[in-house]
């Protein structure tokens, strides 16, 4: 009996440590299932970090630049630098890293090193970024100019371990920086040696931008006291500011204007407010915000006094040559009786017809003295061949007839405004080439000897002569009007005509 209760208590404990041992089995499937579980969710976190490290690295190097990190100590160790640090110094990112070659702080140029270890430890110490253009060597020992930003990295947020920023390579832009500048000094170097004032102004409200030395020379305003001020207060009689307003109002829209592209003469104003004149060109120049005017003006002033001085020389002077001329043809008159003051009557007649075909007043003062004196050439004739009163032989028409060309011979040096030794040479001439010196015809004769030519012969016709009396004036209209087209200019007969058939009809 006893022995049959110690094997049931001994069956009892045996169920229980069964069941004990199979809780426990039970147990450790359970926490097997969960290590399975988290050892799956952990190689999924790493598959994902893995995937994300790649996109990370991925981008960090296709960043235009150079991303860095690197320690706050003396040679800016580097901690990371992505690949394009090599295109940039030409060494590659193992030289750097914990500074295995060289340190970045060894290619940073030495003039720039002081000042680029301040500038980034002033704004470490003000917790800021920083941004700096210094220069750095290559392998080549060439040198680069770099952009470079970057900020304090914090462990435990108080203390600063480490620089994350990038590196630009700005040596393109740097050096184009510097050529511009340089040709900014060269510029304007040569303006303030430019003896014309250059003024530069904005064209939305006319105001200074630009006033050199000469500027203040010739309008007596200094840089400091032009800068800013509308131009045309400053140097413009206040008579011609509402049409400078205008153009400048067409200027700041199109960049066009009355002076634009011009070289125009204007009334200038100095500061002690006396007037004086300019020679002045304006150009357009269009920048980003609006068009900008450069104006180039002289002072004209000694250019202007000069010109009324040889004006006057040279009316003194043509004066004096006008009188010598006239009387030398007064002298041929005197020689020829019969022909005084035929010279005289012709130049009346040829102006009269110069101003009905609308000739300029320059032109009509020409004709007016060529025809005064366009037989000046029979100074060479000799009296008695002049004054004969029956035929002249074959010989002594020749004479006669050589009269244009001794009179262009006399003429020809004198450096007159007008085709004068022209007028002289052809007012024998005929449109259908049958005139004399040279057989000229149409076109090839000037309009001012076609001009003198018909006054010439209806003067010569109604005037008595030494072999013929006066045929008066209708018979000389009438030459004029047959010889029309043929002999004569179409146009110089008809105003001649009409001249004396107006009312008033036109008398010598």
């Amino acid at each position: 009996m006893t022995t049959n209760n110690t094997e049931v208590e001994s069956i009892g404990n045996l169920r229980a440590e069964t069941g004990r041992l199979r809780a426990e089995l039970e147990e450790l499937h359970t926490r097997l299932d969960t290590f399975n579980d988290t050892r799956r969710a952990m190689l999924f976190l790493l598959e994902d970090l893995e995937e994300n490290e790649k996109k990370y690295r991925t981008l960090v190097q296709n960043i235009p630049g150079v991303v860095y990190r690197c320690l706050i100590d003396s040679n800016w160790s580097m901690l990371y630098l992505n690949d394009e640090i090599e295109s940039i110094t030409g060494y590659p990112v193992s030289d750097f890293i914990n500074n295995q070659v060289r340190s970045f702080a060894s290619i940073i140029h030495p003039d720039d090193r002081e000042m680029v270890r301040e500038q980034i430890m002033e704004a470490v110490n003000e917790a800021i970024p920083y941004f700096i253009d210094y220069r750095i060597c290559n392998s080549k020992g060439d040198i680069k100019w770099v952009h470079v930003r970057g900020q304090a990295g914090f462990e435990n947020k108080t203390e600063q371990i480490w620089l994350d920023g990038t590196i630009v390579d700005i040596t393109d832009r740097r050096l184009a920086e510097i050529a511009l500048n340089e040709s900014n000094m060269r510029l304007q170097s040569a303006t303030n040696a430019v003896r014309d004032a250059l003024v530069v102004i904005k064209s939305d409200d006319g105001s200074i931008v630009s006033w050199n030395p000469a500027a203040t020379t010739i309008f007596g305003y200094s840089v400091e006291e032009a800068i800013g001020i509308k131009l045309h207060d400053l140097i413009a009689p206040e008579r011609f500011h509402e049409a400078i307003n205008n153009s400048m109002r067409t200027f700041s829209a199109s960049g066009e204007g009355n002076f634009v592209g011009k070289l125009v003469e204007l009334t200038g104003l100095r500061k002690d407010g006396s007037e004086f004149p300019i020679e002045l060109s304006v150009s357009a120049m269009q920048l980003s915000d609006g068009f900008y005017g450069v104006g180039i003006a002289r002072d004209i002033s000694a250019r202007k006094m000069a010109e009324k001085d040889k004006q006057r020389a040279a009316i003194q002077l043509k004066g004096a040559l006008l009188g010598t001329i006239k009387s030398v043809s007064l002298t041929i008159e005197k020689r020829d009786p019969y022909t005084s003051g035929h010279q005289e009557r012709v130049s009346k007649l040829a102006t009269s017809i110069a101003k009905l075909l609308g000739l300029t007043d320059a032109q009509i003062e020409g004709i007016s003295l060529g025809a005064a004196i366009h037989d000046i050439g029979k100074i060479a004739i000799p009296a008695e061949i002049l004054n004969r009163p029956g035929k002249l032989t074959e010989l002594e028409l020749g004479l006669i007839q050589s009269h244009p060309e001794i009179g262009f011979d006399i003429i020809k040096g004198v450096d007159f405004p007008w085709p004068v030794a022209e007028m002289i040479h052809q007012h024998h001439e005929r449109m259908d080439g049958s005139g004399y010196p040279q057989g000229l015809k149409g076109e090839e004769i000037i309009l001012e000897a076609r001009i003198i030519a018909v006054a010439d012969v209806v003067e010569a016709i109604n005037s008595h002569r030494p072999y013929r009396p006066a045929y008066g004036i209708d018979e000389a209209l009438d030459v004029v009007r047959k010889g029309r087209g043929v002999l004569f200019d179409s146009r110089v007969a008809d105003a001649c005509l009409t001249l004396f058939q107006g009312t008033p009809a036109f008398t010598f």
